[in-house]
């Protein structure tokens, strides 16, 4: 490979210290005295260069830094940077897809390309809908113990690597021609001493809930890794191989006095809860009359709902889900001649965890009980009918309308079980053509599969016939379903006595939701640079001349998820809706290109002048087609001081869950924009839904804020686009050796956002 010329001084650098100095994680530095390297391609172009310049905002963390934080999890060490945004990861459990994502600048995962050696990673998951995570990588895959450096990039880069770089690059650079043996292990906990007397604490003791342990010790971690290279054929050639385990503890919010009840906000906290609650929360109603009961849980006595009896859901929250994961893989690289390299990289990982949430039960049933139900007491059957002006006795045909809300405290937290297995395999071969010319061509394939099964959840069919329970002719009390041979296996449900759900009720009541799918991508690429400073074509004022790179690449994505027949017909009583089957994908062929051209270098006011320009044009067989570009330009007038500034074009494609995923009503998120005295839209907006003028302004929002919406794919659906402005200045004055300073503004506009 061709040698670069000199490094320049650290201040050509001082881009890389940016926003990594101000999280606390130190950036990576050129060498301040001048030492021959090869040259390298900073995340943002495929322009090789001698240093670690870029014109785009790009922050750099090493491999020392990494090992500094004591981070185990690669979305950790990326989270703590400030551009980086809460995604996807092990503390997600209500809405988890079992996967690690990374969201910068707050846009949405499926905004944020990740890259591995400047390659793509395929998406970590078949998404079951059009989320902010859908077709986002997942980071698990990625072996901590063999990151030399992570690069992470901010703003629109698709003119140079495609779509999907809204929010920006987060690129990790490996360590492909690792020497030796390594052994690495790690063991950590956490610890929490409960012994204040916060807001929350006492909230939690106003409600008589349970509090932890003064000092609690969890989610013990053990990590142990293990790294092999070496070189071969007088050092032509090298192959590393890697193989790392991790098995993280589960983490409750019970164990923790902050967390210990659902925490209502405002000048005081105080524990709130939910309506499906335990013993029940018993809606009775006719056209004329309704009523809203439970009772003791001891006694059975029959009394009025109140906020009191709320069901507090948080202390069998994970805070952080248990996991075991593994990872293998190895990298090849071996100089075929003195200029052509050829590489291989493999990559493997399975990853199991579980996801815990409140248990599940009767979500507010609406279902009709005969007035003379043989499992209440004589104060139920009056609270619940007789009040109304019904009949009771024995044999009576009356019957009432009821909604039933009751948690399945007997069984449990609902858990979800996810197995992801992923493979990634690139081939490819790179070298100097002549003194100017390079190329780089590669194959990549890579797939992840997922296979997760739903613990502990109601079904809803089943739910019903539990719930309607009649004498048979031998006097037993048995579900209705049995009498008429609808359902033969049915168990009564009786919550309506202390202890009265029995383990076969819950053997029939609860059911397993199982999904399956995969992901697959398969990448083409070929690229050739050119140093057109080699034919004499540079500025007057600079030494180096025109970088050019131009290449073509192909690319084919392509989803399916495919869930059982519970999860289709929204058997599953807490799952908020049906779970559809989602198919399909894509290809798209792209050319592009991409120039940088030192315009000053070494000359008064000018240490270095230089601009660069990418443009890229994208084909897809779905009949789009798109254009992406950039513009940047860098100034340092002394050494002292760099200036940048930058001008990109991005695009995102509608992943395979937005193109297709199966249109329909179903839990969509937690705002109704036509409730409450002021309504974030107007009457005639809200008349479109069914809302009256004189409903306008006096609906009241729902207490669990949890609404249904109408969403889902649409083929019809055109790539969003983006432009970034950004413009940064870095000091690195030499008075003070050390101290870096970087400030950054951006400015993100997407047009057509995809929501």
């Amino acid at each position: 490979m061709s040698t670069s010329k000199l490094v320049r001084q650290a201040v050509h650098s001082a881009l890389l210290a940016s926003t990594a100095a101000v999280a606390g994680v130190a950036p990576v530095y050129a060498a301040d005295e001048p030492t021959n390297i090869q040259e390298v391609v900073v995340t943002g172009s495929r322009i090789r260069i001698p240093n670690m310049e870029s014109i785009s905002p790009v922050t750099a963390i090493s491999e020392e830094d990494i090992a500094a934080t004591g981070k185990v999890r690669v979305e950790d060490i990326v989270n703590q940077l400030p551009q980086a945004f809460a995604a996807q990861g092990s503390t997600l459990s209500n809405g988890s897809t079992g996967t690690a994502t990374v969201d910068l600048r707050g846009l949405g995962a499926k905004r944020t390309l990740v890259l591995v050696n400047g390659r793509r990673l395929m998406a970590g998951t078949p998404s079951s809908a059009p989320g902010s995570s859908a077709g986002a990588a997942d980071l698990n895959t990625i072996p901590a113990a063999l990151i030399e450096r992570v690069e992470v990039l901010t703003g629109g880069a698709s003119s140079v690597y495609g779509a999907d770089a809204v929010g920006g690059v987060v690129n990790f650079i490996m360590n492909t021609r690792f020497e030796g043996v390594q052994v690495d292990a790690n063991y950590s906990f956490y610890n929490h001493q409960n012994d204040n007397s916060s807001a929350a604490a006492d909230a939690v003791r106003a409600r008589n809930f349970a509090l932890p342990d003064s000092s609690v010790n969890t989610g013990y971690t053990k990590e142990f890794s293990f790294l092999l290279g070496s070189n071969f054929a007088d050092d032509r050639g090298n192959a590393t191989f890697y193989a790392t385990y991790r098995d993280v503890d589960a983490v409750l919010q019970a164990d923790y006095d902050y967390s210990a009840c659902t925490l209502y906000s405002g000048d005081t906290f105080s524990c709130g809860g939910s309506g499906t609650s335990f013993p029940g929360r018993f809606i009775p109603y006719t056209a004329t009359q309704e009523a809203d009961l439970t009772f003791d849980p001891v006694t059975g006595v029959v009394r009025p709902y109140t906020s009191a009896n709320a069901y507090n859901y948080a202390p069998l929250n994970y805070f952080q889900r248990p996991e075991q994961r593994y990872t293998a893989g190895t990298f090849l690289n071996f100089d075929v001649t003195d200029n052509v390299n050829s590489y291989a990289e493999f990559m493997f990982m399975r990853d199991e965890s579980v996801a815990q949430i409140a248990p599940s039960g009767s979500f507010f049933v609406d279902a009709v009980f005969a007035c003379d139900n043989p499992l209440w007491s004589a104060a139920q059957r009056q609270a619940f009918c007789g009040n109304f002006g019904l009949n009771t006795a024995n044999g009576t045909t009356d019957t009432i309308n009821m909604q039933v809300g009751r948690r399945n405290v007997e069984g449990g937290g609902r858990q979800q079980e996810f197995a992801h297995e992923s493979y990634r395999a690139v081939i490819g071969l790179r070298g100097d053509i002549n003194d100017a010319w390079s190329f780089d061509v590669f194959g990549q394939y890579g797939q992840a599969s997922l296979a997760s099964v739903y613990h502990n959840d109601f079904s809803n069919t089943r739910l019903v016939r539990a719930l309607d329970v009649v004498r048979d002719s031998s006097g037993n009390i048995v579900c209705r379903s049995v009498v008429d041979g609808t359902d033969p296996n049915c168990v009564p449900w009786n919550i309506w006595s202390p202890n009265g759900v029995t383990p076969e009720a819950l053997n029939y009541l609860e059911i397993p939701l199982v999904l399956t799918g995969k992901t697959t991508e398969k990448i083409v690429n070929a690229s050739v640079t050119g140093d057109f400073g080699s034919y004499g074509v540079k500025a007057p004022g600079a030494e180096t001349g025109l970088m050019v790179n131009v290449g073509a690449e192909y690319r084919e994505e392509t989803s399916d998820l495919t869930p059982d027949a519970a999860y289709q017909s929204n058997d599953g009583a807490g799952q908020g809706g049906a779970t559809l089957p989602i198919g399909g994908g894509y290809r798209v062929n792209d050319v592009f290109l991409e120039a940088r051209m030192p315009i000053m270098e070494d000359q008064p006011f000018a240490k270095s002048l230089s601009a660069e320009a990418g443009y890229r044009y994208s084909e897809y067989n779905t009949d789009w087609q798109t254009d992406t570009y950039k513009l940047g330009l860098e100034w340092s007038p002394i050494e002292d001081i760099r200036t940048r500034a930058s001008y990109q074009r991005a695009v995102r494609t509608p992943n395979v869950a937005e193109l297709y995923s199966i249109q329909q009503v179903t839990l969509d998120g937690t705002v109704d924009p036509c409730a409450g005295a002021t309504p974030g839209l107007t009457l005639e907006q809200c008349a479109r839904t069914g809302v009256t003028a004189a409903q306008y302004g006096h609906i009241s929002p729902n207490s669990a804020s949890q609404y249904n919406g109408f969403f889902g794919g649409n083929p019809d659906l055109e790539p969003e686009t983006t432009d970034t402005f950004s413009f940064g200045v870095a000091l690195q004055p030499s008075f003070a050796p050390g101290l870096r300073v970087q400030i950054d503004y951006f400015d993100i506009k997407i047009e057509d956002a995809i929501q």
